[in-house]
C-alpha cells in the first residue's frame, strides 16, 4: 500500500530485512496501513470476546440492490434517472461510487456537486425497493440518446483566445478548464474544442417527414409548452407549425 514492488525491494535491500514487520518504510501511512488490516482482522476473528457479542452483519448486497441498464450518447447528469428509479441520485452514488463527480462553480455560491455518467451502456445499482416510473424513464432514456442535450458545452477556440480569457468568460477557472480538457500546459490552437460544464444552449432537434410538436416533445424528453415557447412557434387553424429541416431548441 503506497510502495509498489520497486520501492519494496528498494527498502529491503537498504535495510537488509525480508519480514515487513522488520522493514521501515518511508512513508508513515505505508507502515501503519499493515498494522490496521491486520488489527481489523484480529477484531473480526475475536469479536464475541472484545465486545461481548457478535458485530451486527449487513445484508448482502444482491438482497438490497438490483441491475437496471443505462444507455447515454453524451455526458449526462443523472438526478432525473434516478428519480425516474424511484430513488434519489446520491443513493446511485452510494452503490455506484464508480460514477465521476463534477464540481461546477455556481456564482457567488459554493459549487454544486453533479452525478455524471459518461457516454456508454451500463448497468446501474439501484435499491432493491424503490419503485420505478417506466413511462418517466423511457422519455428520460431518449433524452439520454441526444448527445448535443448532454452535460457539457463547447467553446470553439479563436484567434487571440487563452485559457484564462475563456475561464473569465464561463466563469471558471484555468485549473478546472485544464483538468476537464486533458491540457498538461495553457496552450491552446485555433479550432480546438474545449469542453465546459452546463448544458448547451445550442441542444436542438431536427424536424423529419411526419413530425409533429408532442411527438418531438416525447422524443426530447420535454413538454410541447416548453417547445412552443423556446422556439416562438405559431399556431395555423388550431394546429402549430413546424416544417422538415427546422431546428427545435429544448
Amino acid at each position: 500500500y503506497n510502495a509498489g514492488p520497486g520501492n519494496i525491494a528498494k527498502v529491503i535491500r537498504q535495510q537488509g530485512g525480508k519480514d515487513f514487520f522488520d522493514l521501515m518504510m518511508k512513508a508513515d501511512e505505508t507502515n501503519k496501513y499493515v498494522w490496521k488490516a491486520v488489527a481489523a482482522k484480529l477484531i473480526i476473528e475475536n469479536e464475541e470476546e472484545i465486545f461481548g457479542k457478535k458485530l451486527e452483519r449487513q445484508q448482502p448486497l444482491d438482497e438490497i440492490v438490483r441491475q437496471e441498464p443505462i444507455e447515454l450518447k453524451g455526458y449526462h447528469k443523472i438526478d432525473d434517472w434516478a428519480q425516474a428509479q424511484g430513488t434519489f441520485v446520491g443513493k446511485i452514488w452510494e452503490f455506484n461510487p464508480w460514477i465521476k463527480i463534477y464540481q461546477r462553480s455556481n456564482g457567488k455560491y459554493s459549487s454544486i456537486n453533479d452525478v455524471v455518467l459518461p457516454p456508454g451502456k451500463f448497468e446501474i445499482l439501484v435499491p432493491i425497493a424503490s419503485k420505478q416510473d417506466n413511462e418517466k424513464l423511457a422519455k428520460i432514456q431518449k433524452k439520454l440518446l441526444q448527445e448535443n442535450s448532454g452535460y457539457f458545452t463547447y467553446h470553439v477556440v479563436k484567434k487571440g483566445d487563452n485559457l484564462y480569457n475563456i475561464a473569465r468568460k464561463y466563469k471558471t477557472s484555468v485549473s478546472k478548464l485544464k483538468e476537464l480538457n486533458g491540457l498538461h500546459s495553457n496552450i491552446i490552437i485555433p479550432g480546438q474544442k474545449l469542453k465546459l460544464f452546463g448544458q448547451s444552449s445550442e441542444s436542438y432537434y431536427v424536424v423529419k417527414k411526419g413530425d409533429s410538436v408532442s411527438k418531438i416533445a416525447d422524443k426530447v424528453g420535454t413538454s410541447t409548452t416548453h417547445l412552443i415557447k423556446k422556439n416562438n412557434l405559431k399556431s395555423k387553424n388550431g394546429v402549430v407549425m413546424i416544417y422538415p429541416g427546422q431546428k427545435l431548441y429544448f
